[in-house]
């Protein structure tokens, strides 16, 4: 018999840990893209730092036995496509729909799996 826990939907965390900053902050910077000309080119710093956001959510989910938050990197192929010469924010509901489902998953794994436990002052 194995003592590992078991996948769930958010993994396991401390509930009275606070919530993760910096997935806080990827929330809100992605949610304020939603808000930026869809005519115009896409940065490609911004679609790499989502990306590399992503990437660092999905390891966290795996350590926390979340499948809720390997969605996160699932959902930021939609930049790697953009990075590779695909268009995937041609139409305006894509663009705004891309950006409002990747900072709530940001949101939801900060205040989830990812809570930080508040380091011990000597």
């Amino acid at each position: 018999m194995s003592n590992a826990a078991a996948w769930s939907a958010f993994g396991a965390f401390d509930k009275a840990a606070k919530p993760n900053l910096m997935a806080q902050i990827f929330s809100v910077l992605t949610a304020a893209q939603a808000f930026s000309d869809p005519a115009q080119t896409y940065p490609w710093l911004m679609s790499a730092l989502l990306i590399i956001g992503s990437g660092w959510v999905g390891y966290l989910a795996l350590k926390a036995k979340s499948w809720f938050g390997l969605l996160v990197p699932l959902a930021s192929l939609t930049w790697l496509a953009q990075l590779l010469g695909l268009n995937p924010f041609a139409s305006v509901a894509v663009w705004f729909f891309a950006h409002v489902a990747l900072a709530m998953l940001f949101g939801a794994a900060a205040y989830t799996f990812m809570r930080t436990s508040p380091t011990a002052k000597k």
